[in-house]
Order: structure tokens, then sequence, then C-alpha cells
């Protein structure tokens, strides 16, 4: 495993994050949030096993209702091209995303009067160049999104970490992950999600 990007201030994050326990089974899992499993926390994954679009989740530790993953088409010059493979480059579950197309991940959430969540999002994927990361826009729009670590793991595909703050705090969130060139391939995707204390609370 080779890690080809790594921001400032991740080893000290790394510490932290080395007690999270990690999922069995989903490769994606690589970087866990220290805050995992904490109260006012969730954590869904999907591996896209099937062409069904709700995707069936693979992990559900959501406590406040049914987070999905859908596949949309508004790029309508040429629809077709945006499908699910089976196994590409030996990663099995693929959703191939053309164009303006889409991937949505809706999240419920923990609601209260906190004043930010932040969102800890893992994706493997492949795209036009082994260096173009996926366009990611969220509902409600991002205060800060920073890349936490990026890998690769062959000629195709990488693993990156991106810690999201939305500066409210609503009772769900969407996550819209898009080509920022022309195709885009999703393999698997992992989201923790956690309600941040106030300052006074977490004091």
């Amino acid at each position: 495993m080779k890690k080809v990007s790594v921001l400032m201030g991740v080893v000290l994050l790394t510490a932290g994050i080395s007690y999270a326990t990690l999922l069995p089974g989903i490769s994606t899992d690589r970087l866990a949030p220290s805050w995992r499993g904490q109260s006012n926390t969730t954590l869904q994954a999907w591996t896209f096993n099937t062409s069904s679009t709700p995707a069936a989740l693979t992990v559900d530790q959501n406590p406040y209702g049914t987070p999905t993953a859908k596949v949309f088409l508004p790029d309508t010059s040429n629809p077709k091209r945006t499908y699910w493979i089976a196994s590409d480059n030996g990663h099995t579950g693929v959703w191939r995303i053309y164009g303006w197309n889409y991937l949505e991940l809706n999240l419920p959430n923990f609601n209260s009067p906190n004043p930010s969540k932040e969102i800890w999002l893992q994706i493997t994927y492949s795209a036009d160049s082994i260096n173009q990361q996926p366009t990611i826009l969220t509902t409600p729009d991002y205060a800060s999104i920073e890349t936490v670590q990026s890998t690769i793991i062959d000629t195709l595909y990488r693993h990156d970490v991106f810690k999201i703050v939305l500066n409210s705090n609503p009772s769900s969130e969407y996550i819209y992950i898009q080509p920022r060139g022309q195709v885009l391939y999703i393999d698997e995707i992992v989201v923790d999600t956690r309600s941040v204390p106030e300052p006074a609370t977490l004091a």
C-alpha cells in the first residue's frame, strides 16, 4: 500500500484514529475516525454488489433512519454511459458514473442545536486520471472539505479519505459524488458522521 498524498496534521490524527474499530470485510474502511461509535454518531457503508439503486446497505449503524445511495441520470446526452459493472480490474460491484450524472447519499442524522456536523467520507474509486479526485458537494453546503489521506491501491483505483464540516446540524444531509472529468468508477463507500459538541459540552 503506497501513500501518495498525506496532508499536514495527519500523523497526529492517525495516532488517535488507530484505536477506532475498522469494519471487517470492507476494504474501503482503511482509516476510521477516532470518534466512531460514540454518542450522536452514525456509520454506513455500501459495496454495490448489485445494480440496485438505491443500493443495498452493507453496513447500517444509523439509529436515526435509513441511509440511501442512489444513482441519478440528469445527463441525457448519453444516459447509457452510466451503468453498474460486476467486476472491474479486480474490484467487484462498481458504478460507472458518466458526465453530469452522480451518486447521491442521504444520511439521516442526530438533530440538535449543536452548531456543526462532521462527515468522514471514505471512497475507493477510479477516475479518468489516477490523480483526479471526484467532485463532492453537500446539502446543506459544507463549510470546509479536506483530503485527510490518499492512497493508490492498484494501477487504476485509489482510496481517499475526506473530512467534511457542515456549519449547521440538520436532521439529514446529502452528499453528491460526481466525476470531475468524464468518467468516475465508484467501488465502495464508508461514511461516518457526528454532531460536533458545543465547546462548553466538550469541555
